[in-house]
C-alpha cells in the first residue's frame, strides 16, 4: 500500500490562494493582529464622526477647495458669481458646515428661516430646544444625512414625530407593500435620535416627547405602540434612568414617567421587560407605585392588556399597597387573583374589605388578632390559597402585625400546626390565646411539649391523661408545669378517655406522690371519688408544705391529737392554718401553754383573712394575762383597738408613739390617751410629730405641755411654733418675726430655747442680750 506524507498533502495547498488567505487570517488571529485591526477600525470610525461634526473652517484648505470645484460635479458652484465670496466666508468662519445657510444659492428648496436656523445650529454642534417648530420637515429630512441624526442638536419633537409616523405606517404594511430600505433607514434614524438622548441621559427630552406624542396621537394605537417599542428596545436602561430622574413636585412629569413605565409593561415582552429591570429597579419602583395602573383607565377602556399581566408575573410584582381607594374593581380583582401584592397587613385589610370579609365598621383590632381565622373562613379562594401556599412567611408577618396576640380558632390553629412548612410554630403558639380542645388533633406529637409550654391546649382531664400516656405514664416536668398554670378546674371524667391502656388508679397513684403539682389541681385529681387519709402510717414526712396545706383545706387531714403532732413536727409553718379548722380546741391549748411560740401562731391567725367577728371571738377566749406584740399584728388590723385595751405589752408603748400616724383613726385616739398618761415616756423616746402636736393641744396642764414642748422643740418648724403661740401661751412677738427687721423678747428659759432653735433653722440671723431682753435680728 502506497503511503502519503503530510508535506505531500500540504504542498499543493500552498499554491492555492483561498488556502493562503485562510492561513493568514488564522496566523493573524493567533498574533492578536485581528484584535488590533478591530481597534484601528473603531478609532477610524471615531475620527470620522469627529471630522463630521468639526466646523468646516477648521478643516478648510483653499487648494483642495479649488481642486474639487474644478470637477464637473461642482461646475455650477465654480461658475457662480459669488464663488470668491463663498470661499472667503467659509475660510473666515462667517458661514459654517451648515450648508443650508447658503445652499439656496445653488439648489431650489422651500426652507424657511426657522428651518435654516435649526440646521445651522445643528451642524454647529449646538443644542436646540426640542419644541422648536419647523416648517419644511420634508425638505429638512431630505437634506439630513444618516450621520446627522447622531448630532446632539437633533433632539426635536417635530422631526421625531415625522419619522415615527412614517415608520409606524410602514411597520404595519407587509414587506411586499413597502420599500424595505426606506423602512430600515427610518428606523435607523429614529434609533439614532434616541441613542443621542440616551448617551446624554436626556430624560427630560423623552418626557417632553412622550407628552407631545400622547396628546397628538392618543387615539392612534399604531403610533403609540410603535413609539414605546422603539424607545425601550433602543434605550435598554431607560426604565432605570427615568426612575432615577428627579421629577420634584412636577405632577405632569411624574404622570408622564408613570405612563412610560406603564407602556413598557403593556408593550414589551417578558425578555425585554427583564432587560429594563436592571438591578430590580423597575420592580422596586412599581411595587411602591401601584397608582401607575391608573394609566389603564386613561386609554384602554378598562380592558386589562394580557401583556400587562404577563409582565407583572415576569417581574414577580408584589405591590406594597394594592390601592383599592383609586383602582377599578376589575384591576383589583386581577391583582388579588394573580397575587400581585405583598403579604402585609395593609393589603390584607384592604383585600378583606374589598372581598366583604370585613366591613368599614368592623373591629380592626379583632381582625388583626384573628386574621388567619377571618381569611380561612372566607370565600376569597385566591387569598386563602396565597396564604396557605406561603403559610410560613405569612405566620412571620402575622406575629408582627398582631403584636404577638392572636385569637385563632381551633380549626385555624390546627391548619397551622399540621402544616409541615411552618417553621416558627413555637412563636405562633406563644402568641395564640386560644386553647385547642383536644391535643390528639395535633398530628405532630413532637410539638405536644410546645403546646403545653405555651398553654395552647385546654387543661382538661383528657389532655392531661393523653400526655401522661404519651410520656410513658410519667408526670414529666412540662406536664406538671402545664397543669399548675391551668386556670380552670379539672373535671375528672374517666369515660372520655379512649385509651385502652389507661387505668385511673395507676394515674392517681402517680399523682398523689407529686411534690410540685399545684394544690388545687392536686386536690381536684387526688380528691376525686372521696379519697381520704385514714392513717399516718404511709404519710411521707417530706411532702411539700403546699401539699399539707391542700390536705388541710380539703379536710383530708382530720383534727386529731396524732395528726396535730404530725403537722407540728414536720410542718410547723402550717400550724396556724391547721388550727383555724378547729379554733375551739386550739384556744384551749393556747391558754394552757401560752409562750412565744403560741403568741407567734396566734398573731398569724389574727393576721389571716378570717372575718373580724372570728378574730374578736379568738381574743375574747384569750386570757388578759396573755399579751400580744403589736409588732406582729398588721398595722391596719381591725382588732388593734382590742389588743391595746386588753393585751398591750408595756414595753411596746414607745413604739406606738413613734409610728402614731400609720394607724387608723380609732387606734390613734387610743394611743393619744395612752400618751397623755405617759408624758415622761414621750420625753425620753422618739415620737411622731403629729402625736406631739396633739398632746400639746390637749387638755393637759399647760406646765406639762410646755415642758414637753421644750424637749421636742427640735422637730418643730416656724409654722408649728406659730400654731402653738396661743395654745401653750408663747409671746405674740413670734408672729411678727418675718415682717420686722428686729424684735425683742424677755430673757426666759422657754424663749431662749425657741430663739436658739429659730436661729438654727435660719429664721433668725442673729441675737444678743440687752437690758435683760433678747434682741433678735431678721434678714429681709
Amino acid at each position: 500500500m502506497e503511503t502519503t506524507t503530510l508535506e505531500e498533502i500540504l504542498e499543493p495547498l500552498e499554491q492555492d490562494d483561498n488556502y493562503q488567505q485562510k492561513k493568514k487570517l488564522i496566523e493573524e488571529r493567533d498574533k492578536g493582529e485581528l484584535e488590533n485591526l478591530r481597534h484601528s477600525i473603531e478609532n477610524l470610525q471615531l475620527e470620522k464622526k469627529q471630522t463630521i461634526v468639526t466646523p468646516i473652517s477648521e478643516l478648510f484648505d483653499e487648494n483642495i477647495f479649488k481642486t474639487k470645484l474644478n470637477s464637473e460635479d461642482f461646475k455650477e458652484i465654480k461658475n457662480n458669481e459669488y464663488y470668491n465670496l463663498l470661499s472667503f466666508l467659509i475660510k473666515e468662519s462667517f458661514i459654517d458646515e451648515n450648508y443650508n445657510s447658503y445652499m439656496n444659492y445653488f439648489y431650489d428648496n422651500d426652507l424657511k428661516k426657522e428651518d435654516i436656523i435649526f440646521l445651522r445650529e445643528l451642524y454647529a454642534g449646538k443644542i436646540n430646544e426640542p419644541e422648536y417648530e419647523l416648517n419644511s420637515l420634508e425638505s429638512i429630512i431630505e437634506i439630513l444625512e444618516n450621520e446627522d441624526y447622531s448630532r446632539k442638536g437633533i433632539l426635536n419633537y417635530s422631526i421625531f414625530e415625522f419619522l415615527l409616523k412614517k415608520e409606524a405606517f410602514l411597520n404595519e404594511k407587509s414587506s411586499k407593500q413597502i420599500n424595505p430600505l426606506l423602512h430600515e433607514k427610518l428606523l435607523e434614524n429614529i434609533e439614532s435620535i434616541l441613542y443621542v438622548a440616551s448617551q446624554e441621559k436626556n430624560i427630560k427630552f423623552i418626557l417632553g416627547l412622550d407628552s407631545y406624542l400622547f396628546y397628538n396621537y392618543r387615539n392612534e394605537g399604531n403610533i403609540d405602540k410603535r413609539w414605546y417599542e422603539i424607545l425601550f428596545t433602543t434605550w435598554l436602561d431607560f426604565c432605570v434612568d427615568v426612575i432615577d430622574y428627579p421629577t420634584s413636585v412636577n405632577i405632569s412629569l411624574k404622570y408622564t414617567r408613570m405612563r412610560l413605565l406603564f407602556s413598557a409593561l403593556k408593550y414589551l415582552d417578558s425578555k425585554q421587560i427583564d432587560v429594563q429591570n436592571k438591578n430590580q429597579k423597575l420592580k422596586q419602583y412599581l411595587e411602591k407605585n401601584i397608582n401607575i395602573l391608573r394609566i389603564l383607565d386613561d386609554g384602554d377602556n378598562n380592558i386589562i392588556p394580557v401583556n400587562l399581566i404577563k409582565n407583572l408575573k415576569s417581574l414577580n410584582i408584589e405591590f406594597v399597597d394594592i390601592g383599592i381607594e383609586f383602582l377599578d374593581h376589575e384591576l383589583i380583582s386581577m391583582i388579588i387573583g394573580n397575587n400581585f401584592y405583598e403579604l402585609n397587613y395593609i393589603n390584607l385589610e384592604k383585600i378583606a374589605k374589598f372581598s366583604g370579609i370585613i366591613s368599614e365598621n368592623s373591629d380592626l383590632e379583632s381582625f388583626r388578632r384573628k386574621n388567619l381565622s377571618y381569611i380561612m373562613q372566607s370565600n376569597n379562594k385566591p387569598l386563602k390559597t396565597r396564604v396557605s401556599d406561603n403559610l410560613n412567611d405569612y405566620i412571620k408577618l402575622y406575629l408582627e402585625f398582631s403584636n404577638g396576640v392572636i385569637y385563632d380558632s381551633d380549626i385555624t390553629m390546627l391548619h397551622v400546626l399540621n402544616d409541615a412548612s411552618v417553621e416558627n410554630k413555637n412563636s405562633y403558639l406563644k402568641a395564640t390565646k386560644h386553647r385547642i380542645e383536644n391535643i390528639k388533633d395535633v398530628i405532630d406529637q413532637s410539638i405536644w411539649s410546645i403546646l403545653l409550654e405555651n398553654d395552647s391546649v385546654q387543661g382538661n382531664f383528657a389532655n392531661i391523661v393523653y400526655y401522661f400516656i404519651f410520656s410513658k405514664k410519667k408526670w414529666e416536668s412540662e406536664l406538671i408545669e402545664f397543669v399548675n398554670r391551668s386556670h380552670s378546674e379539672i373535671q375528672v371524667n374517666i369515660e372520655e378517655i379512649s385509651e385502652e391502656s389507661f387505668e385511673f388508679e395507676e394515674f392517681v397513684d402517680a399523682t398523689i406522690k407529686l411534690n410540685d403539682l399545684d394544690n388545687d389541681r392536686y386536690r381536684e385529681i387526688v380528691g376525686y371519688g372521696g379519697h381520704k387519709i385514714t392513717t399516718l402510717d404511709k404519710m411521707p414526712n417530706d411532702l411539700p408544705e403546699s401539699k399539707i396545706e391542700t390536705l388541710i383545706d380539703c379536710s383530708v387531714l382530720p383534727m386529731r391529737g396524732d395528726v396535730l403532732g404530725y403537722v407540728r413536727r414536720h410542718y410547723p409553718k402550717h400550724m396556724t392554718h391547721f388550727a383555724l379548722h378547729n379554733i375551739e380546741g386550739y384556744m384551749e391549748l393556747i391558754n394552757e401553754n401560752y409562750d412565744e411560740k403560741y403568741e407567734s401562731e396566734l398573731s398569724s391567725i389574727l393576721n389571716s383573712n378570717i372575718i373580724t367577728n372570728t378574730k374578736k371571738e379568738i381574743l375574747s377566749k384569750l386570757d388578759t394575762k396573755n399579751k400580744i406584740s403589736i409588732r406582729n399584728i398588721n398595722i391596719k388590723s381591725d382588732i388593734l383597738s382590742i389588743i391595746l385595751d386588753r393585751h398591750l405589752k408595756d414595753s411596746e408603748i414607745p413604739t406606738l408613739f413613734e409610728v402614731y400616724s400609720q394607724y387608723e383613726f380609732e387606734v390613734r385616739y387610743k394611743i393619744l390617751e395612752i400618751a397623755k398618761e405617759n408624758i415622761e415616756l414621750m420625753k425620753s423616746n422618739d415620737c411622731d410629730k403629729r402625736l406631739v402636736i396633739k398632746v400639746l393641744k390637749s387638755d393637759l396642764d399647760i406646765k406639762i405641755r410646755r415642758s414637753l414642748f421644750v424637749t421636742k422643740i427640735s422637730m418643730m418648724d416656724y409654722e408649728d411654733i406659730l400654731n402653738l403661740v396661743s395654745t401653750i401661751d408663747l409671746s405674740k412677738a413670734y408672729e411678727y418675726l418675718t415682717t420686722s427687721a428686729q424684735m425683742e423678747f424677755e430673757n426666759t428659759g422657754i424663749n431662749v430655747v425657741i430663739i436658739n432653735h429659730l436661729e438654727k433653722i435660719g429664721i433668725i440671723s442673729s441675737q444678743f442680750l440687752e437690758d435683760d431682753f433678747i434682741i433678735v435680728k431678721v434678714e429681709k
